[in-house]
């Protein structure tokens, strides 16, 4: 049989019985919307997440101790009640031990002492909190950090620049402010060379960035920056950093220069690894594995409900091609009779339900893709819902496999009928 005239007969059979058709379809469309909206929506949390780690800096590489003091805790113990300002890192705004961090000014000398082939820009950063003592009178966020950090975070600029090496070393009271921090203290007015109060110190503002887009981890926009320096001076509880930024020359050199800080530190701090040290040391692609490691769990399960929904699909095309056998056994008798062979009555069968199920998925991407966009809108999530060739590979692919699965039973089922008690069949 040609498979022209197979197709043919397959589309007169799906048009002669509509109703049975559109139930057929309707199960593989349900079950395949539901299997495209969870990629879509995996798809788009995947590259939300690589776009946030990748603001961290893709050639990062950050040491942090174990047990500084939080941001949220500094500003507890000068105001007890209070939260954290916005700005703060998110990994310091957790409850821990309130104890001296770790990491010290050896620890950064010899990180920076690494091969300069190998990393471009080294700063600790020590978070704080101050209080403008002008304008909004608002607590903010303070980050000590050194002349690299700018460079290390990729930063660009609105007016002026990062302070420099010598503010450091001289502890010079400068000052780099977020965009949303110098247009609420300044208003629309170039602020460099100006002064800003915080917390009963002036600081001279010698730059202020351009509009960033924030990311869950920080904000720099509503950030002051200052000479690491000055923060460790005034700095009552601690003399030591939160955490140390490391910047590798390029990707390829992250693991490496993860290696000699890891061997550096475990040596100055007296531990075997880093399961019982007092730091950790993480990667933005180490950061990006941990996190799409759990959303890959989630989309998993998400994955085998959508799985049962097409597996009660698939039951209903078995169940459907099985009636629409008993109805049309008298037809099968009069092709068998007339000189159809065993195989060409099952692929009819097969092929139609093949058929069937290949439109319910085509059906099943556009609605899923639908779907994902519309609960992304009424859940009002951060993310765009992406249907990749990947995507519509596999969901295509899945079609047909439950066409092939479902349909095998009933075709075979009709190829078998004894063409004598079909055509007596009533």
């Amino acid at each position: 049989m040609k498979i022209t005239n197979l197709l043919a007969e397959v589309g007169e059979s799906i048009v002669i019985n509509k109703g049975r058709s559109l139930l057929t379809i309707l199960g593989i469309v349900i079950g395949i919307a539901a299997v495209t909206t969870i990629m879509g929506l995996g798809e788009g949390m995947d590259a939300k997440i690589a776009s946030e780690v990748s603001k961290l800096g893709s050639t990062n590489v950050t040491v942090e101790s174990r047990n500084g003091p939080t941001t949220q805790e500094l500003e507890e113990l000068q105001n007890p009640g209070h939260k954290a300002p916005e700005g703060a890192p998110e990994n310091q705004k957790s409850k821990s031990v309130l104890v001296e961090p770790t990491l010290t000014e050896e620890d950064l000398a010899a990180i920076k002492d690494i091969n300069q082939e190998l990393v471009t820009g080294v700063s600790p950063l020590v978070a704080t909190i101050a209080k403008i003592q002008s304008g909004t009178g608002a607590t903010i966020a303070v980050q000590g950090v050194s002349e690299s950090y700018g460079y290390i975070r990729e930063y660009e600029f609105m007016f002026g620049n990062f302070f420099t090496r010598k503010d450091v070393t001289e502890k010079n009271l400068v000052t780099v402010l977020g965009h949303s921090l110098a247009n609420d203290v300044f208003g629309d007015v170039n602020p460099v060379g100006k002064q800003i109060n915080l917390s009963g110190t002036d600081y001279r503002v010698v730059g202020v960035l351009a509009e960033t887009e924030p990311s869950q981890f920080d904000n720099p926009n509503v950030v002051a920056f200052v000479p690491h320096t000055v923060v460790v001076d005034k700095n009552g509880t601690s003399k030591n950093y939160g955490s140390i930024i490391v910047k590798a020359v390029d990707e390829a050199s992250v693991e490496q220069v993860k290696t000699h800080v890891e061997e550096i530190l475990l040596a100055k701090h007296g531990y075997a690894n880093t399961d019982e040290a007092d730091f950790t040391i993480k990667s933005s692609a180490e950061v990006l594995s941990s996190i799409t490691g759990l959303t890959d769990l989630f989309r998993k399960v998400l994955m085998i409900s959508a799985a049962v929904s097409l597996l009660v699909g698939g039951i209903g095309i078995m169940n459907i091609m099985l009636v629409s056998v008993t109805e049309r056994t008298r037809e099968i008798g009069l092709r068998k009779a007339v000189g159809a062979k065993t195989r060409h009555i099952m692929m009819q069968f097969l092929t139609e339900a093949i058929v069937l199920t290949i439109i319910g998925g085509i059906l099943g991407i556009a609605l899923g893709f639908i779907m994902a966009s519309g609960l992304t809108k009424a859940l009002d999530l951060d993310i765009v819902p992406s249907i990749s060739v990947e995507t519509i590979v596999v969901t295509a692919g899945i079609s047909i496999g439950v066409g092939l699965l479902f349909g095998t039973y009933p075709a075979y089922k009709a190829a078998k009928l004894d063409p004598i008690d079909a055509l007596r069949y009533e």
